[in-house]
């Protein structure tokens, strides 16, 4: 019985110095490509003794790994309106709009919202966080007017 008591607070006191566990995030695409996988690495050289494991989906469906208890800790771009999980901003980036060589907004920004309506765009698939933030531009008054393709990969 002791032995037990001492193993058990010993996992306590390993767990709450970072000594070792396990770490499941969850990371929405935009996120784990080009703004997480440095901060694993750090974290990683910081605590060898906790396990990190990374899954990457779009914004709905990391939240969803973190309401079914397979994420420990989710990092998306996009809004998660979800009563069941708190969000907190831990870091903000800016998107840029990239157009192809020749485009006639090359050098400079589309001079009106019209200009960004009549154009044909490219979105990552429902559900990303990058895309919701494109269509947020619904409530500043502008509309895709079903110009949309659809980018995303699926297995």
């Amino acid at each position: 019985m002791l032995a037990r008591a001492s193993t058990a607070e010993q996992a306590l006191t390993d767990l709450s110095g970072l000594k070792r566990g396990r770490l499941a995030l969850a990371a929405s695409q935009t996120v784990a490509g080009y703004w997480l996988s440095p901060l694993i690495h750090d974290f990683r050289r910081a605590y060898p003794g906790v396990e990190v494991s990374l899954q990457i989906a779009n914004t709905d469906d990391a939240a969803a790994l973190i309401r079914n208890g397979e994420a420990d800790v989710g990092i998306v771009e996009g809004e998660i309106d979800d009563p069941l999980l708190a969000s907190e901003t831990v870091a903000e980036d800016d998107m840029v709009l990239v157009v192809a060589p020749g485009h006639p907004w090359i050098g400079s920004a589309p001079s009106s919202g019209e200009d960004l309506i009549a154009s044909e765009w490219t979105l990552r698939e429902p559900g990303s966080g990058t895309r919701a933030i494109f269509e947020g531009g619904h409530r500043d008054g502008w509309s895709l007017n079903g110009k949309v393709r659809r980018h995303g990969a699926r297995l």
